[in-house]
């Protein structure tokens, strides 16, 4: 491959990861607007004038959202990961940000950022939970919808994190490999 193929390779990735990053971020708030729309509405009037199947309806859509909002932030994760992982394996160098010992070191802000993301995306499940206190099987339906955020945050944040790694040390080898011919 040509080093202006290689670049133009580099480029469009980094561009597409960049885009991949600001998608999820604009979900996140995407939820968080939409999230407040439902509570407004329930907040906006007393509890006995709100129609009982209206309540039911926004209650069963909190969770909905809460899922499918998950599912595409970490459909984002995933290509984000792929991307730093193919970058990370054909284009590192020790010189990379990617490579440098801070990064390294400070492998938490990766951790904190799930953890954070997770709890924007169940905090309202829970809301309803302590809401919805009324019946044992929507609190145990709820309780199984937060958990599987989070555990689905967990895999693809582990994912994410043995890929990276693999592909650092994949893309160090190669080069180690193509500097011994």
């Amino acid at each position: 491959m040509t080093e202006s193929l290689k670049l133009a390779a580099y480029q469009s990735a980094r561009a597409e990861l960049i885009q991949r990053i600001v998608l999820r971020d604009q979900a996140l708030s995407a939820f968080v607007v939409a999230i407040g729309l439902f509570l407004g509405f329930i907040a906006s009037k007393p509890a006995d004038q709100i129609p009982p199947l209206a309540r039911d309806l926004v209650e069963l859509a909190l969770p909905i959202l809460s899922v499918g909002f998950t599912l595409v932030v970490l459909q984002h994760d995933l290509v984000i990961g792929s991307i730093s992982a193919f970058l990370a394996e054909n284009f590192a160098t020790d010189d990379h940000w990617d490579n440098c010992t801070q990064y390294k070191q400070n492998r938490w802000f990766r951790d904190f950022r799930t953890f954070a993301q997770a709890m924007v995306l169940s905090v309202p499940v829970i809301y309803d939970v302590l809401t919805t206190w009324d019946t044992w099987w929507k609190a145990s339906a709820y309780g199984i919808v937060i958990a599987g955020i989070f555990l689905l945050h967990l895999k693809v944040h582990q994912w994410r994190t043995r890929m990276k790694d693999q592909a650092i040390s994949a893309g160090r080898q190669a080069k180690l490999d193509y500097g011994n011919r």
